[in-house]
């Protein structure tokens, strides 16, 4: 994938996770990004790259609010900022801390997206 593409796919994605799409584009966007496995381990690496950008405060204005709007209002959501948050801040003791709050068995779909409003028809089946 050349870089410009791969930079119009992560901001498309970005743009998914904060609920920025408009409901055609994001159904189209579930449509084809849960028919993929690689998209959706891309989608959820970008998840993770924004939840660290998040902790880092470097997530700033508009994106900042969306991103506490859609995330923050889930359990499984504040679960992955607090996992995101121990790694960031205590390097040192990484490992340990994140050994405690890894406890809960989640699964591949529930846990990375719970958070998001599915009201597509790929997600209505």
């Amino acid at each position: 994938m050349n870089s410009e593409r791969k930079t119009h796919d992560d901001d498309l994605m970005v743009r998914y996770l904060l609920g920025e799409l408009a409901q055609e584009e994001r159904i189209q966007f579930e449509e084809v990004c849960f028919a993929d496995d690689q998209r959706f381990e891309e989608l959820l690496a970008v998840e993770a790259e924004l939840t660290d950008d998040y902790v880092r405060n470097d997530l700033v204005g508009l994106r900042r609010e969306r991103f506490e709007k859609q995330l923050l209002n889930t359990p499984e959501g504040r679960y992955e900022v607090e996992f995101a948050r121990i790694i960031t801040e205590t390097p040192a003791h990484a490992p340990q801390a994140a050994a405690s709050v890894i406890g809960r068995q989640r699964t591949h779909w529930t846990a990375a997206f719970a958070w998001l409003p599915f009201r597509g028809r790929a997600f209505q089946v």
